[in-house]
């Protein structure tokens, strides 16, 4: 149903990756209200001299990057280990909590509602990882996409889970040569709204064809794909959820 759309090889998935750098994280800053602009978020990214922008915008761009050098020399496998290495460097290690599942019951805001998302299982969340990985009837595309969609809406992590959960579906991706999954800031509050239904239904029946029609990209040779995903024309649902 939602077959691979390109098999790159390991080489061409990084170089893809890279190009579009800056714009991945840039974009997925905006979980966190980055309030960087795309130059800035790259001029920090590339250590140029910077005036004018807050010192928490300047630290979670560059934590973004350090989560980007991992996920990019990645290659070989996503293990369960991984995905909390990533949100120690989404979260930083000064965090005290970064990178450890969460040990105490929260409450996410909702559209119109709100949901009390219990502590995680780690033994059980493994489980469920290892069986998604192994499951032979779909492909590393909706994987990814499921992978992304399960790490956001169980929110193993005390900060992060929505950066952690993309830049984990992206490093799927990679070790697939599957291409990448890239959300544009236009679409983000669509992503959100969809996202949130999900979280109370848990059917994904509206969001998983939307994210694979849309923003899973393969392009070879690697070019930036941001202004490709800028000009598409679905605006989500016409109706509030």
């Amino acid at each position: 149903m939602y077959p691979d759309k390109s098999k790159l090889s390991i080489a061409d998935n990084q170089h893809l990756l890279i190009v579009n750098e800056a714009d991945l994280i840039f974009t997925t800053g905006k979980f966190e209200n980055l309030q960087t602009t795309p130059l800035q978020t790259k001029q920090i990214i590339d250590n140029e001299e910077l005036h004018g922008v807050k010192a928490n915008d300047v630290a979670t761009v560059l934590k973004m990057k350090h989560t980007f050098d991992f996920m990019i020399n990645n290659t070989q496998k996503l293990s369960f280990n991984d995905i909390k290495r990533i949100n120690l460097l989404i979260q930083g290690a000064e965090m005290p909590s970064a990178g450890q599942l969460r040990q105490r019951d929260v409450v996410v805001p909702l559209t119109n509602d709100v949901w009390t998302s219990p502590k995680p299982n780690e033994a059980t969340e493994k489980h469920w990882f290892q069986q998604l990985i192994k499951q032979q009837s779909i492909n590393a595309t909706e994987k990814a996409i499921n992978l992304m969609l399960h790490l956001s809406c169980q929110q193993y992590f005390e900060n992060g889970n929505k950066r952690t959960a993309l830049f984990a579906a992206n490093n799927l991706l990679l070790t697939h040569g599957a291409g990448m999954l890239a959300i544009p800031e236009n679409k983000m509050h669509w992503y959100q709204s969809k996202l949130h239904k999900f979280n109370r239904t848990n059917n994904d029946r509206d969001i998983k064809p939307w994210l694979y029609d849309n923003y899973i990209f393969s392009d070879t040779p690697a070019k930036r794909v941001y202004s490709k995903v800028e000009s598409k024309q679905d605006d989500g649902p016409k109706q509030p959820l």
